[in-house]
């Protein structure tokens, strides 16, 4: 598994920004029209393909040359990998930035696997081509998330999610001179997924058996689109992971609003920020640097009850964060509220559900 460091970040925006200039919009148009579908902006889905996808890719790179940059902690990610969320509730005014790109210290999710091509009979599934790139890679290894970019888009936020290319090239099991060749025209954070995420509502998870609920903006290929029972089955299959992964994007916007947050700015060498506007990057987006979002406080913690029976507290555990439904009498109504985490049982007694690197800042 591969991460991105927070100070690697800048120069992975400027090869990703470099790349979507110089090759996106031809590789997407390719792979969209040869059964890898994308998603295509309500107001661009009625222009002939080519001019479509070219008009994505310029909106694509504006938004990296505008995106201010995070890197989110290991407690950070680790709290927001556990946050618990009923339903997913985006307020506008969490999300740091209009445009973002944003990496976490460890995965969270995975790609999809990848699928032989398949060929088809009246619709029907009747082999698989199992060619030799196929044979070649290594089918067990995951390829994990380790990051997203954004826009907010009028009442949506549009979120690609991204995967590191050297875990890719692993999973190809390229040689250093496959890779070098291949790395050319691949960048270095890939495209894995993309999915629009409602703003100022409450709706139903994915997995959830509620009409108003999230659906995947991408599936996972054409096939569900035609009802191959096979590619439906897929995009089911995949479904859970999909939830994870947006639920701790949502979570961590949450908690980087938070007084738990403490962000910490990484300034860009002036180097790269050299570099980075040769590439297209906006001054502002380059003299901001790499926001750091780390755990700012202590968390508090609960001691047990006296009337707690004794054997329910041999260890201590780390409750929430999570969010609960918040009466607001100047408004009227309900609303989700951002519950802090705190740790419950008797002081001194070992943590049983956090990882050691969390230990470090109790």
């Amino acid at each position: 598994m591969t991460t991105v460091k927070p100070r690697e970040l800048p120069d992975a925006r400027r090869k990703l920004l470099h790349w979507v200039n110089e090759y996106a919009a031809k590789i997407w148009y390719t792979a969209h029209t040869s059964g890898t579908h994308y998603y295509i902006p309500p107001d661009l889905q009625e222009m002939p393909l080519p001019m479509a996808f070219a008009e994505m890719t310029e909106r694509e790179a504006r938004k990296l040359a505008n995106a201010r940059l995070y890197a989110v902690s290991n407690e950070m990610t680790y709290l927001a990998a556990k946050t618990g969320m009923p339903k997913c509730h985006l307020p506008r005014e969490v999300i740091p930035s209009d445009r973002g790109l944003i990496v976490w210290s460890k995965p969270i999710g995975a790609a999809e696997q990848f699928y032989p091509p398949t060929i088809s009979l009246d619709g029907e599934v009747i082999g698989e081509v199992l060619d030799e790139w196929y044979l070649k890679m290594d089918r067990e290894a995951v390829i994990p998330v380790i990051a997203a970019s954004w826009e907010v888009q009028g009442g949506d936020v549009f979120v690609w999610f991204h995967t590191n290319r050297l875990d890719l090239a692993r999973k190809q099991m390229f040689t250093p001179e496959q890779y070098e060749e291949w790395s050319q025209f691949a960048p270095p954070l890939m495209y894995e997924r993309e999915q629009l995420i409602p703003l100022d509502r409450e709706i139903d998870w994915f997995t959830s058996d509620s009409d108003d609920r999230l659906e995947m903006t991408a599936q996972s290929n054409s096939g569900a689109r035609q009802g191959q029972e096979s590619a439906v089955l897929r995009d089911q299959k995949v479904l859970p992971m999909v939830e994870q992964m947006t639920k701790t994007l949502v979570a961590t916007w949450h908690l980087m609003a938070s007084r738990m947050a403490a962000p910490q700015e990484l300034p860009t060498p002036p180097r790269t920020r050299k570099a980075e506007r040769r590439n297209g990057v906006s001054p502002a987006a380059s003299s901001a640097g790499v926001q750091i979002i780390k755990l700012g406080q202590k968390i508090r913690s609960q001691k047990p009850k006296a009337e707690e029976p004794a054997y329910r507290w041999k260890k201590r555990r780390i409750v929430g964060p999570f969010t609960r439904r918040q009466w607001y009498p100047s408004q009227g109504t309900h609303k989700p509220k951002l519950i802090e985490p705190y740790i419950a049982g008797p002081e001194g007694a070992p943590i049983s559900n956090a990882e050691k690197v969390y230990l470090l800042d109790e």
